[in-house]
């Protein structure tokens, strides 16, 4: 297919003139490749026009049949977990390095996330194959080592983990930042309670009130699991 016929199939499936040359400049090898089908099988995992460009400047390879098949089979596998449909478009548009994998590594990353006896219907266990897709086994036993020179166990550890994935998944340096700040007013117990302080506490709470002096750590000892549910 010639430049012209492929440049009036984009206008067919409804994208701009603006969009295409949008996407055009994110992806100049687009008009080399057999282009309607790539956009008819972005169009069928629910990607549409302006998604199509943000998702194929985060991922060219994505212009790859081969690839291509990657992404439907793991949508699949992800459909047979129970992950909906929404939640796996929106990462997809997020994410779409996580889903050009090899089918059998994502299905090695859903049972290491059965291992942490994650329930599959519930909203974190997309988050912990997620997480656990970015990182090697060596990377989450050093963040258990982590976490436990902070005083907590093995089962403290896991629990967080189950209600809240990211606390594997935050870097050493929010970690140590984090438990440094919440040392003074939070027992171990009360953080892998309440795992979602990573997440808002730090940004919401702590950081702000530490910069300008005004935090009261004496507030947090008493009610310190009640602040960090409020946080959450």
């Amino acid at each position: 297919m010639s430049r012209k016929p492929k440049l009036k199939c984009l206008q067919h499936l409804g994208f701009s003139t603006t969009s295409i040359t949008n996407l055009i400049s994110a992806n100049p090898n687009l008009l080399l490749r057999d282009i309607d089908n790539t956009i008819e099988f972005l169009c069928s995992v629910q990607l549409y026009d302006q998604d199509i460009i943000k998702v194929l400047r985060k991922c060219t390879w994505l212009l790859t049949p081969e690839i291509q098949k990657n992404v439907t089979y793991n949508i699949e596998i992800l459909r047979q977990c129970g992950v909906p449909d929404k939640q796996i478009t929106r990462s997809l548009l997020r994410l779409p390095r996580f889903f050009i994998q090899k089918p059998e590594c994502i299905k090695c990353i859903v049972a290491r996330a059965d291992e942490f006896r994650i329930k599959r219907d519930s909203g974190s266990f997309f988050e912990a194959v997620k997480v656990m897709g970015g990182m090697r086994k060596a990377s989450i036993d050093a963040k258990f080592e982590l976490y436990k020179s902070y005083g907590w166990s093995e089962l403290n550890i896991i629990s967080a983990f189950t209600k809240f994935p990211n606390v594997l998944g935050y870097s050493d340096q929010n970690i140590r930042a984090t438990m440094s700040l919440v040392a003074v007013g939070y027992k171990p117990m009360d953080v892998a309670s309440g795992p979602r302080v990573f997440g808002s506490i730090l940004e919401k709470v702590l950081k702000p009130r530490n910069e300008t002096k005004d935090f009261e750590f004496e507030k947090l000892s008493p009610g310190a699991t009640s602040l960090v549910e409020e946080a959450l």
